[in-house]
């Protein structure tokens, strides 16, 4: 059987073919008996494209999200609700029949309606906030 070369066409290829045919001649070319391989400039080409097929493979699908991320956005709802719920402490206590405890409540309400509005911001944004609010309580 006789085998012939066929014309590549590499502009109807999709991204994901191109890494896919770069992945699969890297693989028949570390086949080949490396002693046949004697061109410096082609050793150092295909080493340079072993190198780039990787990075390029990675670029092609990126992760769109880490294992952390959905550890993170739990901790956030956790962190929002528990805002929240201090919000709704300040607004029990502040109609409390006990002086004290209505006293306490106007002083958190006072530096609570600054920080209110926290649960709605970016997380790097509330977390500032939350710091801030710690640290003015």
């Amino acid at each position: 059987m006789k085998k012939e070369l066929q014309p590549l066409k590499a502009s109807f290829l999709t991204h994901l073919e191109a890494g896919q045919l770069i992945t699969a001649d890297l693989t028949e070319i570390d086949k080949l008996d490396k002693t046949k391989l004697t061109d410096p400039s082609l050793k150092a080409y295909l080493i340079m494209l072993g190198t780039k097929s990787a990075a390029f493979d990675k670029a092609l699908i990126p992760i769109r999200k880490s294992d952390l991320t959905a550890k993170i956005e739990a901790a956030d709802v956790l962190r929002g609700t528990a805002l929240s719920a201090f919000g709704k402490a300040v607004d029990l206590f502040s109609t409390s029949e006990i002086a004290a405890e209505a006293d306490a409540a106007a002083s958190l309400k006072t530096v609570w309606n600054t920080y209110k509005n926290l649960a709605v911001m970016s997380y790097a944004a509330e977390s500032t906030g939350i710091d801030n609010l710690v640290r003015d309580l």
